[in-house]
């Protein structure tokens, strides 16, 4: 499937992060996430897997924009 889609070989680890990241960028929950993840802690979560992205970068311009727009009233 990799080489019929010409994608990127992944290793179960760099799935797993992948994920992680994907669910953090996509606002679940750290709690949910960590339980997914099979952490003990949310807080082990947020400091394996948090860090600035492209799209986390993107979202957090954008809801601040939001935020000082409707803040005009």
């Amino acid at each position: 499937m990799i080489r019929k889609n010409d994608l990127k070989n992944i290793t179960p680890h760099g799935f797993r992060h992948t994920h992680a990241i994907l669910m953090i960028e996509t606002c679940v929950d750290p709690v949910n996430a960590a339980k997914r993840l099979g952490h003990a802690s949310s807080q082990l979560t947020l400091d394996t897997y948090s860090h600035s992205t492209v799209v986390g970068e993107k979202k957090a311009i954008t809801k601040f924009v939001d935020y000082l727009d409707s803040a005009k009233g």
